[in-house]
């Protein structure tokens, strides 16, 4: 497929998602697999969490909501780390997000400018995070010609930084 904008035709598709799709087709073809693609649950939400769901849903709660999550949710997660980790945050400082790629993103296209210098030390996990900054910066490249937003361990990043970032 030919994309016309040339940020977004480089943006990588996401291995993990191909490994998940390959995944489902062994699985409907009958084989015995265990899916560790994607990070999901292998169990069904607890009961009380679906009937929650669903009472949302007769409710007619079935509407877009504010960018940052609902606020009612947002409000039990600043309560649970006041509660569980003695950690004080402000309903400003919460946002709910639909994934980790997702808002990895959005922090990026946040922050970032064109001719930011990015470094992900990345792995296994996450290896779309590589292709994110160049959408809304743009990767940069050590003297060595080897790119920044590379599978570099985090104890090399500082030697492969330029000197404005090694400081």
């Amino acid at each position: 497929m030919k994309f016309e904008n040339k940020r977004v035709a480089g943006i990588a598709s996401s291995p993990s998602m191909a490994v998940a799709m390959a995944a489902k087709k062994l699985a409907a073809e009958g084989r015995d697999i265990i899916d560790l693609s994607l990070g999901e649950p292998d169990f069904e939400p607890p009961t009380h969490v679906a009937d929650a769901a669903c009472e949302a849903i007769r409710k007619g709660r079935v509407r877009y909501g504010v960018p940052a999550g609902m606020e009612s949710l947002r409000q039990a997660i600043v309560s649970k780390f006041k509660r569980e980790n003695g950690l004080d945050y402000a309903l400003d400082e919460v946002i709910v997000a639909n994934g980790a790629k997702q808002i990895l993103f959005d922090v990026f296209l946040a922050t970032l400018e064109p001719g930011d210098e990015v470094i992900i030390p990345t792995h296994a996990g996450y290896p779309t995070a590589t292709s994110c900054p160049c959408t809304v910066a743009s990767r940069s490249t050590s003297t060595a010609g080897r790119t920044l937003a590379s599978r570099s361990p985090p104890t090399g990043c500082r030697q492969r930084s330029r000197p404005r970032l090694a400081g």
